[in-house]
């Protein structure tokens, strides 16, 4: 039976999704969106410097209103960004099926108060969504 995963690697600068087939790359694209526009983001709404806001981003003591001013849109960003690389795929060639895992990984997922990849993973039907942890 043949088995399909795509994978989403949310890396500084640029993202990777790519779907294995049997553990083989049957498609890639690579697009630029990352965790450095969480990070520009972080210093715009808290006018902080690139290398506090890296810092807060990872260590978190951000105010009360990160999540839902900051976050909470980036994940949504996230989240269509995950959706518009899977239309992307199956519109590429004929007999292209939703692959069976998701798998969200990267720099971008990696932000101590962040579930970005529990909530990317989530925005699609569990049958085609697993959670990277790590």
């Amino acid at each position: 039976m043949e088995r399909s995963i795509a994978v989403m690697d949310f890396g500084a600068s640029s993202t990777t999704f790519s779907v294995l087939r049997d553990l083989k790359v049957s498609y890639t694209r690579d697009f630029a969106f990352g965790g450095q526009q969480l990070t520009e983001e972080i210093m715009r709404t808290y006018g902080l410097s690139m290398e506090e806001a890296g810092r807060a981003k990872k260590e978190g003591g951000l105010p009360a209103n990160y999540q839902a001013e900051v976050l909470d849109p980036f994940i949504d960003d996230m989240c269509q960004q995950v959706s518009r690389s899977l239309q992307f795929y199956l519109a590429s060639g004929s007999g292209r099926e939703q692959p069976d895992q998701i798998l969200v990984c990267g720099a971008a997922r990696t932000s101590r108060e962040s579930p970005t990849s529990s909530r990317a993973a989530s925005a699609f039907p569990p049958s085609a969504a697993t959670r990277s942890g790590r």
